[in-house]
């Protein structure tokens, strides 16, 4: 587990928040291979940090989960692991709004994390729907290799900056992110 966390946390997030940003200034007509290096070294770190300790706090709850169902008897661990189940969904729920928080907007660390789960709180059902069509859409291109290569990737940045975007009109703010 620790290496998926590591792997995902120091490659598969920083190019995903990378190519989020060039899909976002693909809009303005300025995306390109250079902007791609920029973002991804300039977001690199902050990435990674935030990355890591929600793979951390996924995995100890995982945990948390697996020894109250299966290897503890009393009716009480039975009620502290739902309680953990529901807080797994709710980090779930928080974790589609960690890449567009780190790039479309300058925050912290610790400001990533408190935007990510008051939008997952407020919007609950609308990121369960966005969710769910993502991985909706990443069953059926898993049946064709080329659809999931191909299309799946571009749908997934899109999606996710527009749906963000769509949130940040609703709540009256702005995109932060410096086009050049």
């Amino acid at each position: 587990i620790a290496i998926i966390i590591l792997y995902s946390a120091l490659i598969i997030a920083p190019v995903n928040s990378a190519l989020l940003a060039q899909a976002y200034k693909s809009l303005d007509g300025i995306g390109n291979l250079r902007g791609f290096w920029k973002d991804l070294r300039g977001n690199y770190r902050q990435t990674v940090g935030v990355y890591l300790l929600y793979g951390i706090a996924f995995s100890l709850l995982l945990m948390n989960i697996v020894i109250c169902f299966y290897l503890l008897a009393p009716l009480f661990t039975k009620i502290v692991g739902m309680l953990n189940l529901y807080l797994l969904i709710f980090l779930i729920l928080a974790g589609f709004y960690l890449r567009p928080l780190i790039v479309l907007q300058e925050n912290t660390v610790k400001k990533v994390f408190k935007k990510a789960f008051l939008l997952a709180f407020a919007n609950g059902p609308q990121t369960f729907l966005a969710l769910l069509i993502l991985v909706l859409l990443g069953l059926f291109c898993s049946f064709l290799l080329p659809l999931l290569v191909m299309l799946y990737g571009g749908f997934l940045q899109f999606f996710t900056m527009r749906f963000f975007l769509g949130l940040l009109e609703k709540y009256d703010a702005k995109s932060t992110v410096k086009t050049e």
